[in-house]
């Protein structure tokens, strides 16, 4: 009897402990038997689970980022290694006759005359400012061709202007002289000199338009262009010169212009009306017709 007591004690705790396992485990309502301690323990229990949820995310990624401080430092590793080997293959290879000196920086002393072996760094440095030496005398080069081409390109716009001004002055002067003299009477009396042309770099305007404003209230230019017009309007047909002759007064002068636009406008009024009774007498006459 004392044996099956002990026994089903037993069992009870058992099934308690059990009990307040599932309760832990699986989130579970207390149940009325369970003492205030039990809920209290449980409470704590759940609010110990909720911040161990980041701290172990925030474990984890320190975790990661231990592991990527080990690579990189690794890596660190490696290159000293190497930047070591180099240094020392370059100072087994450099030669007393051959070795470069130290610059200002390295703590030199040039009336010693002392000489010690350069490192890697020093090699590097004297490589970076031959590179940064040339980059800029490159640079300079640039910048000088570039203004050099841009004085190149306006001197070539200047004679290509000079050039076209000169063919029209060679047409003026042959058109005026025939081709055989060089100088012709002014409207005021005076010999007109063409022009001699210089290679310097002054203005078109003041070699050229001289020559042209002594007492000339039209530019010999203008009246040979004039001129020109004239004699291929002369060339037309006698109704094609009519034509050409009115349409030029007409457009030339404003008085003329505003009463060619009234009387076109006039016209195409009365043309309008007209149509317009022309179509309501048509429509009376048919309603007379279909009446009668």
């Amino acid at each position: 009897v004392m044996r099956l007591r002990a026994v089903e004690e037993d069992l009870g705790k058992c099934q308690a402990t059990l009990k307040r396992m599932n309760i832990v485990e699986y989130s579970t309502d207390p149940s009325e038997g369970t003492t205030e301690v039990e809920r209290m323990l449980l409470g704590k229990v759940r609010n110990l689970e909720a911040q161990l949820a980041p701290l172990r995310v925030k474990a984890s990624e320190a975790d990661s980022m231990a592991d990527e401080l080990r690579r990189r430092q690794s890596e660190v590793m490696t290159l000293k290694e190497s930047l070591d080997r180099l240094e020392k293959e370059v100072t087994a290879d450099a030669s007393p006759s051959s070795s470069l000196p130290y610059t200002a920086t390295a703590g030199v002393s040039n009336g010693e005359g002392s000489s010690t072996e350069p490192s890697l760094l020093d090699i590097t440095r004297q490589q970076r400012d031959h590179l940064r030496t040339r980059v800029l005398a490159l640079e300079t080069e640039r910048d000088s061709l570039r203004v050099e081409a841009g004085e190149k390109s306006r001197k070539c716009d200047r004679l290509y202007a000079d050039n076209v001004r000169l063919l029209e002055q060679k047409k003026y002067w042959q058109s005026v002289s025939g081709g055989s003299s060089s100088s012709v009477e002014a409207p005021t009396g005076r010999a007109r000199i063409i022009p001699e042309l210089d290679d310097g770099e002054d203005d078109v305007e003041m070699r050229y338009m001289p020559a042209y404003m002594e007492g000339v209230i039209l530019s010999p230019f203008e009246t040979f262009k004039t001129s020109e017009r004239e004699k291929r309007l002369m060339k037309l047909p006698t109704g094609e010169r009519m034509i050409v002759q009115v349409l030029t007064q007409m457009v030339g002068n404003r008085v003329t212009r505003i009463a060619g636009g009234v009387y076109l406008l006039a016209l195409h009024l009365l043309v309008f009306i007209v149509l317009y009774k022309l179509m309501h007498l048509s429509t009376q006459y048919e309603s007379i017709a279909t009446t009668g």
